[in-house]
């Protein structure tokens, strides 16, 4: 065994002796442990449409502008929408839609505000900017 290479000499060196070792096709409850040799993209996104990351209140990022916990945004929220639930009703300006984690961004939305930077209220007090 060599030592005192290099980092270059030592990928070389790893590089020059690997073999590959060919590919196989297996059924997917086989394949645990194994490394993909090709890329595998999806036909499609999944779920088919933009979702919330928590719970919080979907709406408009300009909205928000120079507010913080002395001077909060205030919203009317319009609607609540649930995970696994459709979004009804679209975000208009000075609007907010209480949302949870993987419910569905109700259309005019560009951000989900976490419901700990807000008062949770109707109207909610929004205490960040964006």
């Amino acid at each position: 065994m060599k030592t005192g290479l290099t980092l270059e000499e030592a990928q070389t060196a790893i590089l020059l002796n690997r073999v590959p070792l060919g590919t196989q096709m297996l059924p997917l409850e086989r394949a645990l442990g194994r490394t993909l040799a090709a890329d595998v993209a999806a036909p499609l996104d999944q779920p088919p449409f933009d979702r919330s990351p928590l719970d919080g209140y979907a709406l408009r990022s300009a909205d928000l502008a120079g507010a913080d916990r002395d001077h909060p945004a205030v919203l009317e929220v319009v609607d609540t929408v649930y995970a696994g639930d459709e979004a009804r009703i679209p975000v208009g300006p000075g609007q907010a839609v209480r949302i949870m984690t993987g419910a569905m961004l109700p259309p005019g939305c560009d951000c989900v505000v976490p419901q700990e930077d807000t008062d949770r209220g109707d109207p909610v007090s929004v205490f960040v900017s964006l």
